[in-house]
């Protein structure tokens, strides 16, 4: 049998188009580099109990932690888009003092009543980034939709850096978006380990998060399901934080814990944000580590703030003003000095049932006088005066009770499944590759092209024709 040379270049070229129409997604690509990690604490502060500060993250200055990267938004120095809302509660006199001082705190829990609003208490305090690290989270996240894992690590890792390592206002949830985005971005490229860890703390700041939040992959999926279920059964931790400056009050995840020293039980294990706050002092926050049923304690000993004693005074100017003008200008320079929107600034005089309040309250609107007598009902009172002089507005009871996703993966698709009790459930149909990337497809397009190099040399072949001679004899047949 002959074969065409020029059948056979052509089925070669035909199988080499195939190829470079649908290339192969399954080989490996080079390997991403493993970001540093290292544990993280504040340099101040006295950690004890096994790995009670192992972090697993990345130990990175916040100052430094765009400058490595010119792709990664920086964060602006411009003010919260927040309300900045301040109280001050000085004593009229010296039997005043213990009383002024628990008025102050209880109208500053009291503002937690309202929003959205920032509490600002000294010059030179630490505003919300949120605006300005949701871009980079945000980032973040579209790198991972793009599945470039390596570029989203990347990113992730230091717009965590940053919002752990600030001491202003913590935002939870964005806290949680970027520790679920790491989570994620290890996950999907093959570091169950490291996520595991992320998924772990993300839940520790944002519990209400919900498997189809992860329906990334199967395999996150199914890792985010496997946490979930492993936390609920683990022992909890504890964590004792102290600190030897007067009236320090401790928060853990953002969540107020009370006085130092503060004792918290049941914690699930993993990273916590721990920071303690003080009048006159710089806030300090620490990121931890938690192993399941063992004990940590923290010792945290605070710097006093170079500004408090000019907010002090600016404080007491305006406590004690006896004319609107005079007041007025005293409250632009603590409103200029603080950052603040609003403030209210009061003495407290001690009676015999309750407190007599002056002073002044300033709002977009200009100063206001304050007088007021409060204890019959405190609580109330309180709150009163700071919904009325402040023009505050209380948030809604709605916002308090309603669960706030995460966020879903953009490219998931849901299809409705008939649960036990008969009701419909919505659960992820996974679409891990396109139709080229699937094995029935290679196989289907092998055989066609396999068929069509066996055709192609079967029709190009030339036919083979028999050799010799050929002898016939005719004979004719008689007529009947």
């Amino acid at each position: 049998m002959v074969v065409r040379p020029t059948s056979v270049l052509a089925s070669g070229a035909l199988l080499a188009a195939l190829l470079v129409a649908f290339p192969s997604q399954g080989l490996a690509g080079d390997e991403p580099a493993t970001p540093k990690t290292d544990d993280v604490s504040d340099s101040q502060a006295k950690v004890t109990g096994e790995d009670a500060a192992s972090a697993d993250t990345p130990a990175q200055d916040a100052s430094n932690t765009t400058s490595e990267n010119e792709d990664l938004e920086e964060v602006p120095s411009a003010a919260s888009p927040l309300n900045g809302v301040s109280v001050f509660v000085v004593a009229k006199n010296d039997a005043s003092v213990d009383g002024a001082e628990l008025l102050q705190d209880m109208l500053r829990s009291q503002l937690e009543n309202f929003g959205p609003i920032e509490i600002r208490s000294r010059a030179g305090e630490a505003r919300s980034i949120s605006s300005a690290m949701s871009k980079n989270v945000e980032d973040g996240f579209r790198a991972i939709n793009d599945g470039n894992e390596e570029r989203a690590v990347e990113i992730l890792e230091k717009a965590f850096s940053v919002l752990k390592a600030h001491t202003g206002p913590l935002d939870k949830r964005l806290m949680a978006q970027s520790l679920k985005g790491l989570a994620v971005a290890y996950a999907m490229d093959g570091k169950t380990k490291k996520a595991a860890k992320f998924i772990e703390a993300s839940l520790n700041f944002w519990p209400e998060q919900k498997p189809l939040e992860y329906a990334y992959s199967k395999d996150v999926f199914q890792l985010f399901t496997t946490v979930e279920k492993a936390r609920v059964t683990t022992l909890r931790a504890s964590l004792d934080v102290s600190s030897q400056t007067k009236g320090a009050t401790i928060y853990v995840d953002g969540e107020k814990q009370g006085s130092s020293p503060a004792s918290v039980k049941g914690l699930h294990a993993g990273g916590h944000w721990v920071a303690v706050r003080a009048e006159g002092y710089q806030t300090a926050v620490n990121w931890i580590k938690l192993k399941a049923g063992q004990p940590s304690n923290l010792e945290i000993e605070l710097e006093q703030s170079a500004d408090s004693e000019e907010t002090a005074q600016l404080v007491s100017k305006l406590a004690s003003a006896r004319t609107k003008k005079a007041a007025t200008e005293v409250a632009a320079a603590l409103a200029n000095a603080i950052g603040t929107d609003k403030a209210l600034v009061i003495s407290a005089q001690a009676r015999r049932k309750g407190f007599e309040l002056k002073g002044w309250a300033l709002t977009g609107e200009g100063i206001t006088s304050v007088r007021k007598k409060v204890g019959a009902n405190l609580m109330a009172e309180l709150s009163e005066i700071l919904s009325s002089s402040l023009v505050l507005t209380p948030k809604s009871a709605s916002a308090e009770t309603d669960v706030v996703s995460l966020g879903a993966p953009r490219k998931m698709s849901l299809v409705k499944t008939e649960g036990s009790d008969g009701g419909q459930e919505l659960g992820p149909q996974f679409e891990e590759s396109e139709f080229y990337e699937t094995w029935w497809f290679w196989t289907a397009t092998g055989g066609a092209v396999l068929t069509g190099v066996v055709l192609g040399l079967v029709l190009s072949a030339e036919p083979e024709v028999p050799k010799g001679s050929l002898n016939l004899t005719l004979s004719r047949v008689p007529a009947r």
